[in-house]
């Protein structure tokens, strides 16, 4: 049984009132499979910039208490 099929029979009613066609139904899967695969990428890269931020905000504290001591 392909994809298509699995789906369909996941839900038949639901089946005839989207009325898709297997090749509908086949480009959503896999624009759905290309999201999953690039989600944990962008989760990723996400964390990468969180981290770079919470750097230079340390960096940028530690500049501001050296500005209050000199000053």
């Amino acid at each position: 049984m392909n994809v298509n099929e699995r789906i369909f029979a996941l839900s038949p009613d639901l089946s005839g009132v989207w009325a898709i066609t297997p090749e509908a139904m086949t480009a959503f899967v896999d624009a759905l499979a290309g999201s999953l695969e690039s989600t944990p990428q962008a989760m990723e890269q996400a964390a990468k910039a969180v981290a770079d931020l919470a750097e230079q905000s340390q960096v940028l504290q530690g500049l501001i208490r050296e500005m209050k001591n000199q000053g």
